[in-house]
């Protein structure tokens, strides 16, 4: 049991990683990879002794999911500046090409 969350702590960290380097489409597939390996894991009971483990490492993984959160967040906010750059130089073109 420790083993296969352990793979579920070292995917989350890989998908960090993909976030980090902005390898978009690498992060979402494997998000949807690490939601298959969640309730992959979660279909057996979980046994007393294993409970405070499993906690402390689905802590780890929101975390680590809370980080990649927030570089998607901020790659988004750069496109749509960068979309909005590209507008407006559209209509600076435009205005300039109708004097």
């Amino acid at each position: 049991m420790k083993q296969r969350f352990g793979e579920i702590i070292a995917h989350t960290e890989k998908i960090l990683v993909a976030a980090k380097a902005a390898d978009w489409s690498l992060v979402d597939s494997m998000q949807v990879q690490q939601q298959q390996l969640l309730q992959q894991f979660f279909t057996t009971p979980l046994t007393a002794p294993h409970r405070p483990l499993i906690a402390s490492g689905l802590r780890l993984v929101k975390k680590r999911n809370d980080k990649i959160v927030v570089l998607c967040r901020q790659a988004r906010h750069t496109l749509m500046e960068n979309m909005r750059d590209v507008s407006k130089g559209k209509s600076l073109s435009k205005a300039y090409q109708a004097y």
